[in-house]
């Protein structure tokens, strides 16, 4: 090991000049030459040191000597010249096309050094993706009868080379299609021939802290494998496109990944699996009497496998990974094309004192932007000039730590410092490129581009970007308290200005952002005047525009930033802050709206409704006051205070919806993101009076709950896609505007047409259950269970609820489902309504992924009913790791409640399953308490309070069109949940809530 990672530093030593690599095109033929680098520099030096690999930089001194020297004009300066002066560049109307076209079964590369989690890793793509796993240590053995390192000591290291490049070319000929390759060489050969498929293949570097990596080492101490991971990372690079940070998953209950994983290798398919271990002895089952419940052990790997194939889904083309994209409706439109958006901006500098809670700052945000502010101002030319190795892993690190916390899109943004005097400093300029390419290999949603770069600079980056949308930035400050002699920036109404948006449009990017720091407040209303005039000045151009960002910034210029509609940055409400109810009840009195959501907590009391709240004091505003920073919450208020959002009504629909927890979860979710609207539960029998309240011309949505659900849908003009497959709606929303025909507009126009009153012209009719399904079986399924072919699901019921369990299932894959129901003549119903729309064609998308080797019976989806529970497992169908009821809990009028049980052996799955009991009314029932005595055997138990925030989530966007705060809405489910008698629950919820933090977004 000591020789490979001497290898390793003086191959770091030979490609440190351009380690972050150069396009795919051109990547073989410049390997060539690092190769003979790398040759060079291993005779001339026989030993070599981490301390020395940095005095090997200054050989980087002739890197970019065809790249022009940033030359950033005055402001106010003509931008035409620095635009024209390249005209070898692609023609300014092309877009964006730095991607290759990877083939959807293209098989993808995973390298890295061992123990960064390759294999596991492999492992969940080789299930989620129905691909075989190749193991290029594996092979090796198989192919000369021993493993690689007792083939080296005995044929020594130029016939182990040798070797080792044949068996990397057999598995890159023969299995370029339809596998995970794992493969942890760091052999120039080997990284030659990688690098030759770069144009065809997707290669993933994964990295790892180097304690998890030292764990599974067991040889070196912690400060020798922090010497590997440093040196081997610029070597990786070069054959690397993308890369992926490997976030060691730690459980709860102390059980380590290896005990509670492990994968296993099948000879004759050479495929994977991986098997779950039970929890160690002595572990207790929960007690029944309360709810304490944490992660199961099992379940350690959730945030990791979600995380893996999100990056894995942003790098391969559109349905190469089966059922990935997410339900959500805002998921259907892109950020930058909804109104009043905002990017919560997080400084890489911030993580320096520990990892920061993304998830519990980012309510009301719609984009995470994180701001690379570690590119130095240093004038001096010892600066290096590319962004070191440990740099780029804590970079990289950080990016991981934002995703696997939350769902919203990243943007990528590298400030470029002291832009002033850049002209003379060309290290700022490779400084700041490296940073940006270095984050195009981390597949962000958006990346900032300066648009004072030269052409040439910007054209590098658009052919290093895949799938990042482009933003063409701009940000010019001005005097402020800590510069207080700087020059003013120039007036909007410069030409400058609207040159740079030309600029924008001309070289391919998908948004322009540009911002200025106000002088004076005029400066807001002359920010209006430019937007106005760069949509005129597009409505003329052959171009077609592009998503204008431009507003003001510092104290001054917060009027502005309130009013920009796109992704205006924000910064995290301050922790000791809360003024939410307050002023939005101040909002709700000035818009003529009744004061019922003044609360002092979530939930609405009728003391509430007739009592006026306190005006704000300025204490409220000391911290926003102090600042020049501006956050989601204050921008909306200002939004509704201005009468753009209107107070609106929504409700909670059903026979019995008193006990309903959704009134109190949707009121914080409103409150934390500035929305002044109220929540209702309104019991009722009477559809006539839900028509009313509907049609009135503040009605903003309702929650439609039982026994409404197929009923509701005559109160409806239109349906979704999967209402219409489901059978049943659980959310309707007005529409108030048509098209010029009378019809009804498209879904992405629904969606940003919210939080505005007026007469309601139709009802738009929408299922959201099933989304709350699939995400509860998605979080309960470990890998071991994730769905196959084979998988099989059990559903407890037939009403609309059982439907959609049943669309749910089908969404996931599943090919086989059992329905049990007291009257088999509804569940025989309610599978004629399924398998006639298959039969039909009308669910086409869910034959996606389906391997053309498969059999007609695994590719075909095959129901039965049960007519009791004395029947005999149907043949031909496996034990179910998926079991939904969807039947009452509690009792219902004159009907008592259930005493439900399965029979145990419908509980046979080798790897268990998850239960999911949609009710929530009663906690403590007997079907789950079967299931959570069974915790040991692998069985995930899930209630109604897991899938009430979850379908909630994509309620709260179709009210809204905002994102919703899912940490908020989980947390106040469980702290508004009233026992049987009324009482708060919170004391047998409290471990639930308490590990709200160790759940996946």
């Amino acid at each position: 090991m000591a020789s490979v990672l001497s290898g390793v530093k003086r191959s770091f030593a030979a490609a440190s000049a351009d380690w972050d690599g150069p396009t795919a095109a051109t990547r073989p033929q410049t390997l060539e030459s690092e190769s003979a680098a790398n040759a060079r520099a291993t005779a001339s030096s026989s030993t070599s040191s981490v301390s020395s690999i940095s005095s090997t930089k200054s050989a980087s001194s002739a890197m970019d000597t065809a790249i022009p020297r940033l030359q950033l004009p005055v402001v106010h300066a003509a931008v035409a010249a620095n635009h024209s002066r390249n005209a070898s560049l692609p023609s300014p109307t092309s877009q964006p096309s730095g991607r290759p076209h990877y083939d959807a079964d293209a098989s993808v590369i995973l390298t890295g050094v061992r123990g960064a989690g390759k294999s596991t890793l492999a492992v969940i793509a080789s299930t989620a993706m129905r691909r075989k796993i190749v193991e290029a240590d594996k092979v090796f053995s198989d192919t000369h009868g021993q493993p690689s390192g007792a083939f080296q000591r005995e044929h020594g290291i130029l016939a182990y080379r040798k070797a080792q490049s044949a068996v990397l070319q057999h598995i890159l000929e023969t299995h370029r299609r339809g596998a995970i390759i794992v493969c942890s060489w760091m052999e120039r050969d080997v990284h030659a021939r990688l690098a030759q498929c770069a144009a065809t293949n997707p290669i993933v570097l994964i990295l790892r802290d180097t304690a998890a990596i030292q764990t599974h080492l067991r040889v070196w101490d912690d400060a020798r494998v922090q010497d590997l991971v440093t040196a081997s990372g610029p070597v990786f690079r070069r054959c690397a496109r993308f890369e992926f940070f490997n976030i060691s998953e730690t459980p709860s209950t102390g059980i380590n990944e290896a005990a509670s994983m492990h994968v296993t290798y099948s000879a004759q398919a050479n495929s994977a699996s991986i098997a779950t271990s039970a929890p160690a002895t002595g572990t207790t089952t929960p007690d029944e009497d309360s709810d304490a419940r944490g992660p199961a052990p099992y379940l350690t790997l959730k945030r990791a496998e979600r995380h893996f194939l999100k990056f894995l889904s942003l790098i391969l083309p559109r349905g190469a990974i089966p059922f990935i994209e997410s339900a959500y409706p805002l998921a259907s439109l892109a950020t930058e094309d909804r109104q009043f958006t905002y990017a919560l901006s997080v400084r890489l500098s911030d993580f320096a004192a520990g990892d920061v809670d993304v998830e519990e700052m980012e309510a009301g945000a719609d984009a995470i932007e994180l701001i690379v502010d570690c590119v130095s101002a240093a004038r001096d030319t010892a600066y290096p000039r590319l962004i070191t190795p440990q740099q780029a892993n804590n970079i990289s690190r950080i990016v991981s730590h934002i995703r696997r916390s939350t769902v919203i899109p990243l943007i990528y943004h590298v400030v470029l410092p002291d832009p002033d005097t850049a002209a003379q400093n060309e290290n700022q300029c490779s400084a700041y490129l490296s940073h940006v390419l270095h984050g195009l290999r981390l597949a962000p949603d958006y990346v900032t581009v300066d648009l004072r770069l030269h052409d040439a600079e910007i054209a590098r980056v658009r052919a290093a970007t895949w799938s990042s949308r482009i933003i063409g930035t701009v940000d010019v400050e001005g005097p402020s308290p800590s510069a207080p002699s700087a020059t003013p920036p120039p007036s909007w109404h410069d030409p400058t200005w609207l040159a740079y948006y030309r600029r924008a449009v001309d070289l391919g990017c998908h948004v322009a952002r540009l911002t200025r720091r106000a002088v004076e407040l005029s400066d807001n209303f002359e920010v209006s005047q430019f937007i106005y005039s760069a949509k005129m000045s597009s409505s003329s151009s052959s171009t077609p525009p592009i998503p204008l960002i431009a507003y003001n910034t510092g104290p001054k210029g917060r009027f502005s930033a309130c009013f920009n509609s796109v992704l205006t940055s924000v910064v995290a409400e301050p922790p000791t802050s809360s003024p939410a109810a307050a002023i939005s009840t101040v909002i709700g009195s000035a818009n003529g709206m009744d004061t019922a959501n003044t609360r002092t907590s979530t939930t609405p009391t009728s003391d509430s409704v007739s009592r006026p709240a306190r005006l704000p004091s300025p204490s409220d505003f000391d911290s926003s006051l102090s600042s020049s920073s501006l956050t989601a919450r204050q921008a909306t208020i200002a939004l509704a205070s201005a009468f753009v959002y209107e107070p609106m009504r929504l409700y909670v629909f059903g026979a019995y919806v008193d006990y309903s927890v959704s009134p109190a979860m949707h009121h914080a979710a409103l409150a934390a993101c500035g929305l002044p609207h109220t929540y209702r539960p309104n019991s009722t029998d009477s559809m006539e009076l839900i028509n009313t309240l509907i049609h009135d011309p503040r009605f903003g949505g309702a929650s439609v709950g039982l026994p409404f659900k197929v009923s509701a849908i005559r109160l409806t003009h239109t349906l979704s896609n999967h209402a219409r497959a489901v059978g049943a709606i659980n959310t309707i929303v007005p529409i108030r505007q048509l098209k010029a025909d009378g019809s009804v507009p498209d879904y992405g126009q629904i969606l940003t047409t919210r939080n505005q009153s007026g007469p309601v012209l139709a009802i738009y009719g929408e299922n959201t259950d099933w989304i709350g399904i699939r995400a509860c079986i998605r979080r309960g399924l470990s890998p071991a269970n994730a769905v196959r072919p084979g998988s099989v699901g059990l559903v407890i019921g037939a009403g609309g609820m059982a439907r959609a369990a049943v669309y749910a299932m089908l969404q996931l894959g599943v090919k086989q489902i059992v329905v049990t129901n007291r009257t088999v003549a509804n569940a025989e119903k309610m599978v004629a309504h399924f398998t006639g729309m298959l039969d039909r064609g009308e669910m086409a998308w869910l034959s996606r992924g389906d391997d053309a080797d498969q059999t007609q019976a695994q590719t075909q989806t095959q129901f039965h009913v049960m007519r009791t529970h004395d029947d005999p497992w149907p043949a031909g169908f496996r034990l179910p790791t998926m079991i939904i009821s969807c039947i009452p809990t509690h009792r219902i009028g004159a009907v008592p409640a259930p005493d439900l049980t399965l029979p145990p052996a419908w509980f046979g799955s080798p790897t268990g399953g998850v239960l999911v009991e949609l009710a929530y009314k009663t906690l403590q029932t007997p079907l789950l308490n079967q299931s959570r005595k069974l915790a040991q055997q692998g069985w995930v138990s899930m209630d109604g309070l897991d899938l009430l925030p979850e379908q909630g989530f994509a309620q709260f966007e179709l009210f809204t069109g905002r994102r919703a705060p899912r940490r908020l809405m989980r947390e106040e489910v469980f702290k508004a949940h009233k026992d049987d008698q009324g009482r708060s629950n919170l004391p047998q919820l409290q471990g639930r809530l308490d590990n709200i933090v160790n759940q996946e977004p």
